[in-house]
């Protein structure tokens, strides 16, 4: 799959399964579609068609973890794409088989350490840990007085329903 939503929609268009498995990766279309298209419009596009066409947002990649498409969207950072495959049925409450971590936990860990280096330059209040809206606010205040961009992805999958792992 290439950046051309023309092509996905043609093979969409000849009977292609929009839920098999596709690539040298063995990935499924959706994620596939993510990890291909490079511009978010592009990307945004080709998921609507493939959800059109009967994609299903809550298949994985693999039986081991919760790699598929919910979780390439975060690794693009794309809030958007999050927000459409969330629309379409996607479960925001994944958790990593075996691990027990959750899909929003593995989120969180990959905005501090992509944006913060996991070094934050001001240190949390005890209001700004009193539950995750406050933490997601401290997140987005910091961000916003630093020049970073705000924790979106995790604030989608918060929305969404989201949750941390009954461990932590």
């Amino acid at each position: 799959m290439n950046e051309n939503v023309g092509e996905v929609a043609a093979a969409v268009k000849a009977g292609a399964d929009v839920n098999d498995f596709v690539g040298p990766g063995e990935e499924r279309p959706l994620t596939m579609a993510i990890e291909s298209f490079q511009r978010p419009a592009e990307r945004h596009a080709a998921l609507h068609v493939l959800l059109a066409a009967g994609a299903d947002p809550t298949l994985l990649d693999d039986d081991k973890e919760f790699l598929g498409p919910l979780f390439s969207a975060m690794l693009a950072q794309d809030a958007a794409a999050m927000q459409i495959l969330l629309a379409a049925g996607a479960d925001p409450g994944l958790e990593h088989r075996g691990v027990g971590e959750t899909l929003y936990e593995v989120t969180e860990f990959d905005y501090l350490l992509e944006t913060w280096m996991m070094t934050l330059p001001e240190e949390p209040t005890e209001a700004d840990q009193i539950s995750e809206e406050a933490w997601l606010a401290f997140l987005t205040r910091i961000a916003a007085r630093h020049g970073k961009p705000a924790p979106a992805c995790m604030s989608v999958l918060w929305r969404a329903g989201a949750h941390r792992s009954p461990r932590k």
